[in-house]
């Protein structure tokens, strides 16, 4: 009797704790793609500790009226191609074109803008080729957690698995529950 007052307990956290994250991603905002070389990457960026915006704000102020009060990421992907911009913090679904001789996406780097502004741009390295499989629409590439200083230059980053979470997102981003999320392998760039 108690331990199943225990699983009864543990299963309505995990689905409340599940309803709060998929309440960062919109609603039906993703479709399949329709073309065959064409993949989702599915993943995140955060930081490891907020960065001091507060700080910045009366640097901001002195040019702008109005600014954003989030920070976005765009991927650096491919010959010369962006992403769209994605908060950071929140799920990415970036649509990307996968080489099918090589059967892989490379991936260079993450754009990362405060307060969402070119002004306040800075790079956060990738520098990896995502292994994509015949036939996989959706590939989760992982949460990517940068630790900056104040100026912004990168001290280290992480690549944690939220595999199961990213499923979540993205059957809430398509509407659909038998979504097929596949997790891809990430290969380091050869310099």
């Amino acid at each position: 009797m108690q331990r199943n007052k225990i699983i009864l307990i543990l299963f309505v956290l995990l689905s409340c704790l599940s309803a709060v994250f998929a309440q960062e991603v919109v609603p039906k905002s993703v479709k399949v793609p329709k073309v065959a070389d064409r993949v989702i990457l599915v993943g995140r960026v955060v930081y490891k500790t907020p960065v001091d915006r507060e700080a910045r704000i009366p640097e901001v102020k002195k040019d702008y009226e109005v600014f954003s009060s989030e920070d976005s990421v765009q991927l650096r992907y491919g010959e010369k191609s962006y992403s769209n911009d994605y908060i950071i913090g929140k799920p990415f679904f970036f649509e990307v074109r996968r080489d099918y001789q090589k059967k892989q996406v490379p991936l260079y780097y993450f754009n990362a803008f405060l307060f969402e502004m070119n002004t306040y741009r800075f790079i956060l390295p990738l520098f990896v080729n995502v292994v994509v499989p015949d036939g996989v629409k959706f590939a989760y590439i992982g949460t990517f957690e940068y630790d900056l200083d104040y100026a912004l230059n990168v001290k280290g980053v992480k690549r944690y698995d939220e595999y199961d979470l990213a499923c979540e997102w993205l059957k809430v981003a398509t509407g659909n529950e038998n979504v097929e999320l596949i997790r891809c392998e990430l290969v380091p760039m050869e310099e």
